[in-house]
């Protein structure tokens, strides 16, 4: 005998049943669900077992494995979550992530934990996950990562009240099993622009309940769920920025849900924000940094699918999330610009090390004829001074003893430089670029025997602490986008004659 299409399969008999215990059976296999039921369909595909939370856009490691160690510091989060606060023995979801990056950047870990009681369903699990980021084109990276772990679900009969008490007389007290699990995850990054996509319990791990007496069963499963992800991050200023996500996915057979969001930030010290959902929870979202290390962020949800009465009944949903960063603080505007930048300049070393070889040596050979050409200048310089003062001398016929020479002192001098050419013409170029967009005058500092390269500054100090806040000052200004890396002080020394 088939089992009774009507029956949800998560609930449906694992035995063929006997025609005079089926509409006992059956009845209750309905209602018996129905909170399951509930819990699954209340926010169409918003509530499953692992629940989308709204801090995803801070912490997208909660729904992608591949997001293990990509900004690059080592994260220790907790987060806690109340919904349907309207309803008896509402849900609470509680979990507990750890990534970090290696010192090869390619490489991220993961791990995370978590305890998930909604209604009369219990799961409790942890996972481990490894991410590897591959580059397939210049500024264009893809990472790769998967996360397996154990997942135990329990089912707390004692919780679950139906129509009829004699309907559950046979599945009385709980029942829990633990299974495998695993999820894998992608992430495309161009820039600011991150798209991902993860799939998530991919075993659908599950439990049968059985009854030997009347062999009857009730099987309980998770479900597949999967997650499309899009994100952008817009530096607004140099302490101001915006990330944006637009998240959608579905569980398996429930519908499609999506959510906006957006976060404002101010220089990783306080952000706000907020999301809307489609088939899903809207929230607001606001946090602060309490130490170097130490976050703690605050989200409200309230519900915008179905009517007013259906939402005011289920209740709204809190999060709130604590966070550690072991190491440093993560870089921030410009600098965080310059991270990513040097991050690719390390990629591009890897897969090019014979041309950087290469070129090396032919720096070192530019280097080596620039120094004889200089000797060669000199010499050439010292003869015709030589030449010019004895035709002087024979020509005025001096007799008197030349003037001693004066004492030559030499200081140190500082340039503030913001870029290095190897020609003339780029010299020029760049000067014209900088002086029409940003209004900076500089000056050209010829090579000389230490180095190959035309330095271009802005100013020249005697004294090392006014190039310092020369510098700073050109870090409020919007020089980061023409030049690659960051100003530098230039030390050397010139003559002075007493």
């Amino acid at each position: 005998m088939k089992p009774n299409p009507h029956i949800p399969p998560f609930a449906r008999s694992a035995e063929a049943v006997p025609q005079s215990q089926l509409p006992r059976w059956r009845g209750f296999a309905i209602r018996a669900t129905t909170v399951i039921h509930l819990l699954l369909l209340s926010l169409q595909a918003q509530a499953q077992q692992q629940p989308t939370y709204f801090h995803t856009i801070i912490n997208p490691y909660l729904i992608n494995s591949a997001y293990a160690g990509e900004s690059q510091i080592q994260n220790i989060a907790l987060l806690g979550r109340s919904e349907f606060l309207n309803m008896p023995d509402a849900p609470k979801f509680y979990h507990l992530t750890f990534d970090a990056a290696l010192a090869n950047p390619r490489i991220g870990l993961g791990a995370s934990a978590f305890s998930n009681t909604a209604f009369a369903v219990k799961n409790i699990g942890f996972s481990a996950s490894y991410r590897y980021k591959f580059q397939i084109a210049e500024r264009h990276f893809l990472s790769t990562a998967l996360s397996a772990g154990l997942v135990q679900n329990s089912l707390d009969f004692s919780k679950i009240i139906a129509n009829d008490p004699s309907e559950i007389s046979d599945f009385m007290g709980s029942v829990s099993g633990m299974q495998p699990n695993i999820s894998i995850g992608l992430l495309y990054q161009f820039a600011q622009l991150k798209i991902g996509a993860s799939a998530m319990q991919l075993l659908a791990p599950a439990f049968t309940y059985e009854k030997s007496m009347n062999q009857q069963s009730l099987s309980y499963r998770l479900l597949q769920q999967y997650y499309l992800s899009a994100a952008y991050t817009f530096r607004l200023s140099s302490r101001w920025a915006t990330d944006v996500m637009l998240l959608g996915g579905s569980a398996h057979g429930l519908p499609l849900w999506g959510r906006a969001g957006a976060v404002f930030n101010y220089d990783d010290m306080f952000w706000f924000g907020g999301g809307f959902g489609y088939e899903s929870t809207s929230y607001l979202l606001a946090g602060v940094r309490l130490a170097e290390q130490l976050v703690c962020s605050y989200s409200y949800g309230f519900s915008t699918a179905g009517s007013k009465d259906y939402r005011s009944y289920l209740g709204a949903t809190h999060e709130i999330a604590l966070g550690y960063r072991i190491q440093r603080a993560a870089p921030r505007g410009r600098d965080q610009r310059l991270a990513q930048e040097v991050l690719q300049l390390q990629y591009i070393v890897e897969s090019q090390g014979e041309e950087i070889d290469r070129l090396k040596q032919e720096r070192l050979e530019l280097r080596r004829d620039m120094s004889r050409l200089l000797l060669d200048r000199e010499t050439i310089d010292s003869l015709i001074q030589l030449s010019t003062t004895l035709a002087l001398t024979i020509a005025n016929q001096q007799t008197e003893e030349p003037e001693p020479e004066k004492d030559t002192i030499f200081e140190d001098c500082f340039y503030v430089v913001i870029g290095a050419t190897r020609t003339v013409a780029d010299v020029k170029e760049f000067q014209k670029i900088i002086l029409r967009d940003l209004g900076i005058d500089t000056k050209v500092l010829d090579p000389d025997a230490s180095r190959s390269f035309f330095f271009v500054y802005t100013h020249v100090f005697t004294d090392i602490r006014d190039a310092q806040r020369a510098i700073r000052d050109l870090g409020r200004t919007n020089i980061g986008e023409y030049i690659i890396g960051a100003p530098w002080v230039y030390q050397s020394t010139r003559p002075i004659i007493e």
